[in-house]
């Protein structure tokens, strides 16, 4: 079933538009928010990747300031094995 309200047609079935874009794409083209009424974000995937780069391109600078600080850091090798250990031993759980 497809309705019009003013420009935009919207088909009442699984799919909506984006606030990026502007166009009309199928759910599973967004990613998932669970505080929304539909379940999902306002802005498709290709969009919010789209913006994620250009900010990351904005901020370089403070992300390799970041990354060094963090490298720097004593056992930062050791806490990162620690977290894959877990993260890997709550996969196994879930199975």
């Amino acid at each position: 079933m497809t309705t019009t309200t003013g420009e935009r047609q919207f088909d009442t079935g699984a799919g909506k538009f984006c606030n990026g874009c502007g166009e009309y794409k199928p759910l599973e083209g967004y990613h998932r928010q669970g505080d929304t009424r539909d379940g999902r974000r306002t802005r498709c995937r290709v969009c919010v990747a789209e913006q994620a780069a250009i900010w990351r391109a904005r901020n370089r600078e403070e992300l390799r300031a970041k990354a060094a600080e963090y490298r720097a850091r004593p056992g930062h090798k050791e806490q990162a094995r620690a977290n894959t250990a877990a993260w890997r031993k709550r996969q196994e759980m879930s199975k």
